[in-house]
This record gives C-alpha cells, sequence and structure tokens, in this order.
C-alpha cells in the first residue's frame, strides 16, 4: 500500500466514521470549557495563557490547557455558538493524529501495510469518541498530533538538522495542549534503545538529555509556577488524592479494566469513578497480579520479534501518566487511553500478522474493524444527545450527583420544569452539601414564575456555601 493512498483512505474513513458528530450539541463540561467561559467568549489570549483554564468561568481546577483554550476562543471569535464547527476540528486533529501516527510508523520501519492496520485501529476504536465526539475532549487529539509529529522528526534528524529543531517545537506545542505529552520523551528513550545504531550514540545522548531537560524545566514549572491548586485542594481529604500508594493500588486493579475496555469495547460510559473502587492497601492481589502480568507479558512477546516488545513497551509508558504518581481529575476515564491504544493494537497487529498467513489476517483485521466501526457509529449516537448521553450514564452510575445536575439543566433547557425538580432533588438526596443544586432548582422555579420557592433555593444555596457568587447574582437581580 503506497503512502498517500494510506493517508486519503485515513482521511475519508474518519470523516466517514466521525460524521454524526457533527450533529452534537454542547453538553457536559463544554459549558465551562467553551460557551460561558468569559476568557474564551471575548478571546483574552493573555489570560487563558496565564491562568488555570477555568479561571475564565470563576471555577477552580488544576488545568493548564492554553492551546486548546486558544483554539476554542479563535473559534468562538468566528463562528460563535455553533457546535457543528468545534466538532469538525476535534475530528479533523483526530484524523491528523492518525496521520501522524502512520507516518511515525513507517519511520519505526514497519511496512505501510502494518503502519496503515495499526493506525486505523487507532482512529476508529469507539474508545476515542470520548476525545472526539466530546468537544472539550479535544486536548487528547492535539497532544498526540503533535506528540507523533515530534516523534517523527527527531528520527528524521539525521537527514536534516533543523528536523531536532521542529522535533522541540512539537514537543513544547504537545506538553501545552497536555501534560500527557512527557511521554514523548519516553518514546524517544524507547526509539534509541531499541533502534540506534552504536556508532551514534554519542550524539544520541545529547539528543536525549536536550529533550529530557526540556521535558523535566516543563514539569518544574507546570508544579511550581503554574501550579494553581493543590491535590489538597482539589481532592481535599480523599484517600485518594492524599496517598501515592492508595493511587498506584488502584492503578493496578484499574490496568486490566483499561485493558477490558481496549480489547473489548463494550459498555462504553462516562462517569466508571462510580464503578472503579478505591485501593486502600498497596500490598494487595492487584498489585501482585498487575507485576505479575507485566513480567510475564514482557517475556512472552519478546519471542514475536522486537518490534512487537517495543510497540509493548511504548504502550507501557504512555500509561506513566495514569499511574497515580500525580492525581489527576479522575480516577478513570476512558479517553486516558487514547496514545496507549495505538501502541496496545499495534502490538496485537503485529503479533497477528506473525500468527496468521496474509489472507486470515486481512479477514480477520477486516471484521474487527467492521466492528470497531459499528460501536464508534453507536457511542457516537449517545454523544451527540445531552439527555440520551446523561441518561445513558446514569444506567451504570445512578447516583453520580454531577450528571443528575446536567440531566436537570438540560430538561430545564428543553422546559421540562417539572422533571428537572424531581431529578435536582435526586441529587440533593445523595448530597446536600453542594449548592448548585439549590441554584438550579432555583432557576427551575424561577422559570415557572414561582418567584418565593426561587428565592429559598438561591438562599439554601448560600447557606451551604456562602461565596457562591451564582446565587449571589440571582438574588440581586431579583430584588
Amino acid at each position: 500500500m503506497k503512502s498517500k493512498r494510506a493517508l486519503i483512505l485515513l482521511v475519508v474513513i474518519g470523516i466517514i466514521v466521525y460524521f454524526p458528530s457533527l450533529f452534537g450539541r454542547f453538553l457536559w463540561d463544554d459549558e465551562d470549557f467553551v460557551y460561558e467561559n468569559q476568557a474564551v467568549k471575548t478571546a483574552n489570549y493573555s489570560y487563558l495563557w496565564s491562568n488555570q483554564s477555568l479561571a475564565g468561568r470563576g471555577k477552580a481546577s488544576d488545568y493548564y490547557r492554553p492551546i486548546q483554550f486558544s483554539i476554542y476562543a479563535a473559534l468562538w471569535t468566528s463562528v460563535g455558538n455553533n457546535p457543528a464547527v468545534f466538532h469538525l476540528i476535534s475530528i479533523m486533529v483526530h484524523i491528523g493524529a492518525a496521520c501522524a501516527a502512520y507516518y511515525m510508523l513507517l519511520l519505526f520501519e514497519f511496512t505501510p501495510l502494518t503502519s496503515f492496520c495499526i493506525a486505523l485501529l487507532f482512529l476508529i476504536h469507539p474508545i476515542q469518541t470520548e476525545s472526539v465526539s466530546y468537544i472539550s475532549g479535544l486536548s487528547d487529539p492535539l497532544y498526540a498530533l503533535f506528540m507523533f509529529t515530534s516523534v517523527s522528526c527527531y528520527i528524521l534528524k539525521k537527514k536534516r538538522s533543523y528536523y531536532l529543531l521542529l522535533s522541540i517545537v512539537f514537543l513544547v506545542l504537545s506538553l501545552l495542549s497536555k501534560e500527557f505529552g512527557l511521554v514523548t520523551i519516553c518514546l524517544l528513550f524507547l526509539y534509541e534503545f531499541f533502534f540506534a545504531k552504536k556508532t551514534d550514540w554519542k550524539n544520541d545522548v545529547s539528543y536525549l538529555v536536550i529533550m529530557g531537560g526540556l521535558g523535566a524545566f516543563y514539569l518544574l514549572i507546570r508544579t511550581s509556577i503554574l501550579e494553581f491548586y493543590t491535590n489538597v485542594q482539589l481532592w481535599g481529604n480523599n484517600s485518594y488524592g492524599t496517598r501515592l500508594d492508595v493511587r498506584l493500588a488502584t492503578f493496578c486493579k484499574n490496568f486490566f479494566s483499561y485493558l477490558q475496555v481496549a480489547l473489548f469495547p463494550h459498555p462504553l460510559f462516562m462517569e466508571r469513578d462510580f464503578v472503579q473502587p478505591v485501593v486502600s492497601s498497596f500490598f494487595s492481589f492487584w498489585t501482585i497480579f498487575f507485576i505479575s502480568f507485566v513480567v510475564f507479558s514482557l517475556w512472552g512477546i519478546r519471542h514475536f520479534g522486537k518490534r512487537a516488545l517495543f510497540l509493548y513497551c511504548c504502550f507501557l509508558v504512555s500509561l506513566i501518566p495514569i499511574v497515580g504518581i500525580v492525581p489527576l481529575n479522575g480516577i478513570f476515564y476512558e479517553h486516558y487511553m487514547y496514545v496507549p491504544l495505538l501502541f496496545l493494537w499495534g502490538c496485537i497487529v503485529v503479533i497477528g500478522q506473525s500468527l496468521l498467513p496474509k489472507k486470515e489476517f486481512i479477514i480477520l483485521f477486516t471484521i474487527v474493524s467492521l466492528l470497531f466501526v459499528c460501536k464508534s457509529i453507536s457511542r457516537q449516537y449517545d454523544w451527540i444527545s445531552p439527555e440520551r448521553l446523561y441518561r445513558q450514564t446514569l444506567s451504570f452510575a445512578p447516583k453520580s450527583v454531577r450528571i443528575l445536575n446536567n440531566l436537570g439543566m438540560t430538561l430545564a433547557q428543553n422546559g421540562n420544569y417539572q422533571e428537572a425538580l424531581q431529578t435536582y432533588d435526586k441529587a440533593i438526596a445523595i448530597d446536600p452539601t453542594i449548592p448548585n443544586m439549590y441554584h438550579n432548582k432555583g432557576n427551575a422555579y424561577a422559570s415557572l414564575g414561582k418567584k418565593q420557592q426561587a428565592i429559598e433555593m438561591y438562599r439554601q444555596a448560600l447557606r451551604v456555601d456562602p461565596g457562591f457568587t451564582f446565587s449571589q447574582q440571582a438574588l440581586e437581580q431579583m430584588k
């Protein structure tokens, strides 16, 4: 398969598979990320680059995504409240990441057919809908696109010296898209370890020092000057947020859940934190099982050749950001597998080609691809409707307060105020300490013309949180 034809196929297939996403609306965190974020709506780029990303919404977070939010600002300035354009950008960046992955795999000296098969599975895998069909998930395709391009430029540095500079530039862009871009440096170390010639080791070491030093410098800045909130501020006294051993032990268990959704992507749903229990002790069955699994899988995969082992090692190092060394905003999200999927399925493809005759491999690959396409399109059907997505999520995580809140807000926007009030009551029964529920319930009463009930709900929100500015503003407006 010629490279040009493969790239055209990836673009065409990507557009066809993700076409349903163009009909999606703004939902979930899109409110905070886009259409209610004042820094985005006013295109205040200096603010977006100097503050945490949700500051423009008046919310606390430790997100620092200046490139992602600058794209949102540029789109809002250009097209305004038009979610289809935002979705189109997400789709195109994802397709770009798949094309960049294809080219990177060619530079790893995989055959064009192998490279295409791996890139295609990365493109169409149903898990990717969480990053592509969800506007706020843009950071994953962005950092991956820049990561794969940085690695490719690094490999090409021996042909032209300026490629090293380009590799550095794309590494910086990947880091500014998402901190997971640090995996780029790990991939470069693995590439040198598996494929570098002994005659070049002195230059290679100096190049790695440059790239590694840049990554270390960014990590230092990100955990000092650009650390907007500490773990304690974001997680409170939660053991997962305060204890490294708990996070590591929990990852050891979650690892097998990640494998399950990567290999057999069903069911797919958000809010998996409610079904992925925290493991309280590092010395547990799951820790021993995880270590044993990794050791035996490495031993077994090495028999399928250097490139299969290389891809599997890339898969393992791409999981480092979610191991728990630094607590993230959630215990388990499917989109954390966005980049690891490429290397996991790459390893599977290489092993499959070594075990099966070419004809049988193509047949099996085609069947898997069609199943992935069907599941991906089906999952997009959930993502294009906020109410359907929230109800689908609640069927797996019925005690998720924020999903109940999101559903209530969606019902209210659709004029279904009575059911919205009932939904808020369910959320309050689960956790009565969240002011948003009372505030949104007050909004529903206000829309029904029940002023006194609305005022009481706003006051209740302020009793729960005296600094809740949204209710303070609502009460001022009702005077």
